[in-house]
């Protein structure tokens, strides 16, 4: 009998430590189901998941697709987690990158997928650990950072957000479709 892949099923893989945080910073299997639907009607090869956690979004998306997916994370932990999930399962496709956002190409990427990663920089509540410094201006400058390089992406770039409804594109792109209650919007560059 085939596996069913869900957040049951990722939860299963994840260690102990890192299964309360599933609900508010690892995106549901929904939303990672729409978008690797969305993804592969748009003949996408290669995504990078900026914040990518412990990998989930990358974890089950290489398992729904061919997509080629990478994951940034700056804390090694998160990163530790995600590699040892996909070496435990002989996962390929995947590539987990442990650095700062900052330090990443995106230009070898068709779409990127944003779930919120900076937003613990002005959370009250909900933090996952102590092992960065979390302070509102870092939120921006993530932001600015992350918009500033979407701006120089190939027009076709695809851009998914989840949960990022103060993350506004510029009007170079074009919102697609909106699903989950409007939590997810799928865009497109134009310009």
């Amino acid at each position: 009998m085939k596996q069913t892949v869900d957040d049951r099923y990722f939860n299963a893989l994840t260690s102990v430590e890192f299964i309360n945080h599933d609900k508010i910073h690892w995106s549901n299997f929904s939303v990672i189901e729409e978008s690797i639907s969305f993804l592969k009607k748009n003949n996408v090869k290669t995504i990078l998941d900026i914040g990518s956690g412990i990998g989930k979004f990358c974890i089950l998306g290489t398992m729904l697709s061919n997509i080629q997916f990478s994951g940034v994370e700056i804390r090694k932990n998160l990163h530790d987690e995600a590699q040892r999930i996909k070496q435990q399962n002989n996962l390929s496709g995947i590539h987990f990158i442990n650095d700062d956002i900052k330090n990443i190409d995106f230009s070898p990427f068709d779409a990127f997928y944003y779930y919120n990663p900076f937003c613990e920089h002005i959370a009250t509540k909900d933090i996952i650990d102590n092992q960065i410094d979390l302070t509102e201006e870092k939120y921006y400058q993530y932001e600015n950072f992350i918009l500033q390089e979407m701006e120089k992406m190939i027009v076709g770039t695809i851009v998914i957000l989840h949960n990022a409804k103060a993350f506004i594109l510029s009007e170079n792109y074009r919102l697609i479709d909106v699903l989950e209650n409007g939590e997810l919007t799928f865009w497109v560059k134009e310009n």
